[in-house]
């Protein structure tokens, strides 16, 4: 589901997925995704390239191994890992470029 320029997930066509082990919408125009969807099973999320300004919807999701968050703009501190499972999350692509263009403009 990359690159369709969706702008919602529905949530219970998530609900129905309950063995999804890799879901991909990148480059997408997403601004939430549903946090209230359980999805159990799932170990690769790609949702970079869209417009997430939170990540909370990943606490229901503890069996997460690969995630892929980049491109969305979000803040720096928006990044609150602590909800996450750490122990099983060994792949997180977060790329803060808003902290990196901060550095780059002029005083």
């Amino acid at each position: 589901m990359s690159g369709r320029s969706l702008k919602r997930i529905d949530r219970t066509v998530l609900q129905k997925m309950t063995s999804l082990t890799a879901l991909n919408l990148s480059d997408n125009q997403l601004r939430l995704f549903p946090s209230c969807v359980e999805l159990t099973a799932l170990r690769h999320l790609d949702v970079s390239e869209n417009c997430l300004n939170s990540l909370e919807f990943v606490e229901n999701m503890p069996e997460l191994e690969d995630l892929r968050v980049e491109g969305n703009g979000l803040k720096v501190g928006s990044y609150n890992f602590v909800f996450l499972h750490p122990a099983k999350l060994t792949n997180c692509a977060c790329c803060l470029l808003e902290r990196e263009r901060e550095r780059e403009r002029p005083i």
